[in-house]
């Protein structure tokens, strides 16, 4: 017997399914250096043989190690790219370009510029009207201009199903307005920052009798002696990235910034507004170290001394990343849940992780054109490796099935009208010692696999990874 849903209640919530992540590669799943290792292999054995005598023998062990690098893997990563992380490593000790030190002088003479680790972005104040002015980040590197808005509200672990399909869809007209074909927009990034911090005991406690000698009063008197209120906070960005066309980039940029915020209130988010420069240089100190003290009794619009916000040392360590006194790590979302998950999945990674933790998801959206060559690219090697496995007698796997039905849904989609991106996730942890954040790192690691996420830590490439969790937009590759 069922009992009946009372009127206005969706009995089956939506639920959500994200499609393995397309490992296809060359020929077979081998990666080109895979495939270039293999080759060089059997051509060192080939002029061995030919050649016989002491030269056989020196080039088996050459062709046997080729062999290892090709198809061994090494701390989640092929051998082939742990070897090439592993040179850029020590090549970065011997340059020692591993530590990074600001030259003050230069800084102060280039005000507009963040260097250390942000690479000559340059920050720069937008007049809009009605007064004021927004910050841009000037990535030139890269060739975009990037501002950031800030967001609230919505409450989508607490709110209802319906209230969450509601969301869920405006957050999709978002991602379509920003994805349409000739959108001067490159890509967009959300960014969410949890944090915690520690105030000093309200000056009212309750009362405990100084003649109260039970264990349990004693218990408590030590706790109200040592209490503390720990807070957390929750701050969420979105990064928008133009690209500079003919000098018009920030026009053109303001004029998008108008349409997604109205998008982003029609999607029932408080939408605080677009960062000033000032705003954008104290959220980029918090990012590279969250105990920087900050004078808030300047004026938001304020111009921005950028060399104060820029990290004064930097530290590239195989495993972690210090910028000034903090440690940093950041992981690789490598793999999103495989089975159908609610909108509010990442709540115990958001909400349940008491560490100070930036998530980073960065979206790239596709031409229709691109979409389909790209559609038919990936069937074409599908047909190819599948001929190939019936030659050598291989059956497909389900991973392999997995993926051709992958294709089948992007295309039904593309068809549909949708707008296809391509899209990484990327975390940081951050902590002030190395003890605190390994235990940060346990903790994120066991909230993520209650998430359904599959996390790598990018190993060699701290420095770099690092930058894909601070708001600029950047590039997937």
């Amino acid at each position: 017997m069922t009992a009946a849903a009372p009127d206005g209640v969706n009995v089956h919530p939506a639920r959500y399914r994200f499609g393995p992540r397309d490992t296809r590669e060359l020929l077979l799943g081998l990666r080109p250096s895979q495939l270039g290792y293999l080759i060089g292999a059997v051509v060192v054995l080939i002029v061995g043989f030919a050649t016989g005598g002491a030269v056989a023998l020196v080039t088996m062990p050459l062709a046997a190690g080729a062999v290892i690098v090709a198809v061994g893997r090494l701390g989640g990563y092929g051998a082939d790219q742990h070897l090439v992380l592993r040179v850029r490593a020590a090549l970065m000790r011997v340059r020692g370009t591993d530590r990074r030190r600001v030259d003050l002088a230069t800084a102060v003479a280039h005000p507009r510029r963040l260097d250390v680790p942000l690479d000559g972005t340059e920050l720069h104040a937008l007049p809009v009207e009605g007064g004021g002015s927004i910050g841009v980040l000037h990535d030139r590197a890269h060739g975009t201009c990037v501002a950031i808005i800030a967001v609230t509200g919505g409450g989508l672990p607490l709110a209802d199903s319906d209230m969450q399909a509601q969301q869920v869809s405006g957050w999709g007209r978002v991602l379509a307005a920003i994805g349409r074909d000739g959108s001067p927009l490159t890509r967009v990034q959300w960014l969410a920052r949890t944090g915690t911090t520690e105030a000093a005991a309200p000056a009212s406690m309750p009362h405990v009798a100084e003649s109260a000698t039970t264990l349990a009063a004693t218990s408590y008197r030590d706790l109200l002696a040592t209490a503390r209120q720990r807070e957390v906070t929750h701050e969420t960005y979105l990064a928008v990235a133009c690209g500079q066309r003919s000098g018009r980039g920030d026009d053109v940029l303001v004029r998008e910034l108008a349409r997604i915020c109205d998008l982003l209130t029609a999607a029932n988010l408080d939408v605080i507004g677009v960062l000033p420069p000032r705003a954008v240089a104290r959220l980029l100190r918090r990012h590279l170290d969250p105990t920087s003290t900050h004078n808030d009794s300047d004026p938001p619009d304020a111009t921005a001394d950028c060399w104060s916000v820029t990290a004064m040392a930097a530290e590239t360590t195989w495993e972690a990343y210090r910028v000034d006194g903090v440690w940093h790590v950041t992981y690789w979302i490598a793999e999103w849940p495989r089975t159908d998950v609610a909108p509010d999945f990442l709540a115990s990674l958001l909400v349940g992780a008491d560490v100070e933790l930036t998530v980073a998801l960065t979206g790239q959206p596709m031409t229709t054109a691109t979409a389909l060559r790209r559609l038919r690219s990936a069937r074409a090697s599908a047909h190819a490796d599948g001929q190939l496995r019936a030659k050598l007698r291989q059956s497909a796997t389900v991973r392999d099935d997995l993926e051709a039905s992958e294709v089948d849904r992007r295309d039904a989609e593309l068809a549909a009208g949708h707008v296809v991106y391509s899209f990484a996730g990327f975390l940081t942890i951050t902590a002030t010692t190395r003890d605190a954040l390994d235990d940060g790192c346990v903790i994120v690691e066991h909230a993520a696999a209650r998430a359904g996420l599959v996390l790598r830590r990018l190993f060699g490439q701290q420095d770099r990874a690092f930058t894909r969790t601070l708001p600029l937009a950047r590039p997937l590759r």
